[in-house]
């Protein structure tokens, strides 16, 4: 006689939401391999969870493994296109590999859906201050210039931006 246990819906979803948290808690407490493991036990009950496969591309991204971490990025957005969490975070690999192109079209994908989103736009600073510069008559370009606006709290309420090409003395 072999029993086969029966597992509801419910307690699937809970054990895939505690496996997730325990990964999420190893990745932030710098344990990557540990973390990648709960992740990839999450896939094998669920491979399109979409909380796993973020998780398995951040931490291949702290691993500095960034083309293999936009692959799990990619698998996010081909369930969801919208998705901001793994626009923002292919985003921010594109900058890693020096992809400051193509990064920009991820970030400011990430910025119509959310314009307040920080990390979209630390890593859009980043990759237009990493595009390659013009310079004539040994003048600095300013590429890009943003004002953060920020409550007392340190929480970002509203920024300004501007991408106008000029030159200081």
């Amino acid at each position: 006689l072999i029993l086969i246990p029966i597992i509801t819906f419910a307690e699937s979803e809970d054990n895939i939401q505690e496996l997730l948290q325990k990964g999420l808690e190893l990745a932030n407490a710098n344990h990557p391999n540990d973390a990648l493991q709960y992740a990839d036990k999450v896939l094998e009950i669920n491979s399109t969870n979409i909380d796993a496969l973020n998780i398995k591309g951040v931490v291949l991204a702290k691993l500095g493994k960034y083309e293999e971490a936009m692959k799990y990025f990619d698998r996010v957005l081909e369930i969801n296109p919208k998705n901001i969490v793994a626009l923002s975070n292919k985003g921010a690999a594109l900058v890693q590999l020096e992809k400051n192109q193509e990064a920009l079209q991820y970030l400011d994908e990430v910025l119509k859906i959310d314009p307040k989103n920080e990390n979209a736009l630390n890593n859009k600073i980043i990759a237009i201050n990493n595009l390659p510069r013009k310079s004539t008559h040994d003048s600095k370009y300013i590429v890009y210039a943003q004002i953060q606006i920020r409550n007392s709290a340190g929480q970002l309420v509203g920024y300004l931006e501007t991408d106008d090409i000029s030159y200081l003395d």
